[in-house]
């Protein structure tokens, strides 16, 4: 996965990644962890449906949740109301699952609002 350039944007020097992907949870952290590798200050949200069950992932820098008020985990639970489901994690991972197939596109507009 390494040379997945998934960045679609950037205020100031913040990168982020609001994206539905098609990939299992390890993949999904994995590119998670590969990209933080890569950029210090970025902030990620992925959705992936997956049989019938949403995974939604919130990954940011520990860089950037070192030197900012950014915490996954609240960001994370915010968002899996869309999914209904709950999440948990640590300041700068965090996932949820959920059953609501036809709420990623509220996850991520909501992630797009907030940032």
């Amino acid at each position: 996965m390494s040379g997945v350039e998934l960045i679609h944007g950037a205020i100031g020097n913040l990168s982020f990644v609001f994206e539905e992907i098609n990939l299992d949870f390890n993949s999904i952290k994995t590119l998670c962890f590969e990209m933080g590798k890569k950029y210090k200050d970025l902030l990620m949200i992925l959705a992936s449906k997956n049989k019938n069950e949403v995974i939604l992932c919130c990954y940011i820098s520990k860089q950037l949740v070192d030197k900012s008020s950014f915490n996954a985990v609240k960001i994370i639970n915010s968002l899996s109301k869309h999914i209904g489901g709950k999440g948990g994690g640590q300041p700068f991972f965090a996932v949820a699952g959920g059953k609501n197939l036809k709420g990623v596109n509220g996850a991520l507009d909501m992630a797009r609002k907030l940032f």
